[in-house]
């Protein structure tokens, strides 16, 4: 029944196509983000979830723990 419906609708081939563009483009970008960040952004997202001092970071629930 929805293969029927699909097929009834005229230039419905085109989102499929769109979609793979949108996808391949998205990776292609995300992984020229990530080869391209530089050293410090790199330790600095490294050590992140290392961190167990949540005043550095301005974490709300410390707010919430006081009360």
């Amino acid at each position: 029944m929805i293969k029927e419906a699909l097929s009834s609708i005229e230039g419905i081939g085109f989102f499929p196509s769109l979609s793979l563009i949108l996808f391949v483009l998205v990776f292609f970008g995300m992984l020229w983000h990530v080869v391209h960040l530089d050293s410090p952004s790199l330790e600095h997202l490294s050590e992140l979830p290392l961190d167990s001092d949540p005043t550095d970071q301005g974490d709300p629930t410390r707010d919430q723990a006081k009360n």
